[in-house]
C-alpha cells in the first residue's frame, strides 16, 4: 500500500505547505493495471524510467533507487497552477495475522511548476 500526500506552498518563504489531496492506493494493483489509469500510468512510468524498479509486482526485497529524475512532459496535469509542490509517499504493507502496518519506505519530492 502507498499513501500519497500532495501539498502546495502558500507562503512567500516556501516553508509552509497546505494539503491539496491525500489518498491510499494498492500500489501493486495500480502497477498491474497501469493501462487503465492514464495520469497514474504517466507518473509511474516516469519514476520507473529513472530507477531500478520493476514495472510490476511483486517487488522483491532489495535496494532500489531513483537517480537523475526528470519530470516528463505529460506527467503533470495541465490544471495545476504554477507554484511549489511537495509530494510525500509512505509505502507499507499490513501483516497477514495481526494487520499491523509495516513500514517499507518513505519518500519526499519537491517540485516547482512554472
Amino acid at each position: 500500500m502507498t499513501k500519497f500526500d500532495v501539498f502546495i506552498s502558500l507562503s512567500a518563504d516556501k516553508k509552509r505547505f497546505q494539503s491539496i489531496f491525500a489518498y491510499n492506493v494498492d500500489l501493486c494493483g495500480l502497477m498491474n493495471n497501469l493501462s487503465r489509469i492514464t495520469l497514474l500510468r504517466a507518473w509511474m512510468l516516469n519514476v520507473i524510467k529513472y530507477s531500478n524498479l520493476k514495472p510490476h509486482c511483486p517487488l522483491e526485497a532489495g535496494h532500489y533507487y531513483i537517480r537523475n529524475f526528470t519530470v516528463e512532459k505529460g506527467s503533470i496535469p495541465v490544471y495545476l497552477q504554477a507554484g511549489e509542490y511537495r509530494i510525500v509517499t509512505h509505502h507499507y504493507y499490513k501483516g497477514k495475522k495481526n494487520k499491523k502496518e509495516i513500514k517499507v519506505a518513505d519518500f519526499q519530492a519537491d517540485l516547482e511548476i512554472d
